[in-house]
């Protein structure tokens, strides 16, 4: 498990690590929200967690993205362009076209307060 908190910019928290290690934390709203950001910096650590976990010769379940949000990402441009790699990657995971790019697809769940969904998501995009 890993978490990462964004703002006025998107971070790592709580590096990758057991459930069972994590300690509670109280997480504080304040700022814009960089949810593009965010989802990008989320994607890029799954693939580099899974990639060590075969490196180390693990095998691993799928993983879940959970995203959870106050409201609205502020970082349009990027939130689209992390929206549209997130369904490629699906789209691609779907077609099993390469299973590399299926080992690397999260399941992506998201919940948060918004009046909009992005066209960029299929369905009701992220929001639930």
């Amino acid at each position: 498990m890993a978490v990462i908190t964004f703002d006025t910019e998107a971070r790592v928290i709580i590096p990758f690590t057991e459930g069972r290690d994590l300690q509670p934390r109280r997480f504080v709203p304040g700022g814009t929200t960089t949810m593009g950001a965010a989802l990008n910096l989320a994607m890029d650590d799954v693939e580099a967690q899974k990639q060590a976990y075969r490196n180390a010769d693990l095998e691993y379940y799928r993983p879940w993205l959970f995203v959870l949000t106050d409201g609205e990402p502020t970082d349009d441009s990027v939130f689209t362009s992390a929206a549209q790699r997130a369904a490629r990657a699906e789209r691609a995971r779907r077609s099993r076209s390469s299973r590399s790019v299926s080992a690397l697809t999260p399941n992506l769940v998201g919940c948060g307060h918004s009046q909009r969904t992005d066209p960029a998501l299929d369905g009701d995009g992220v929001l639930c």
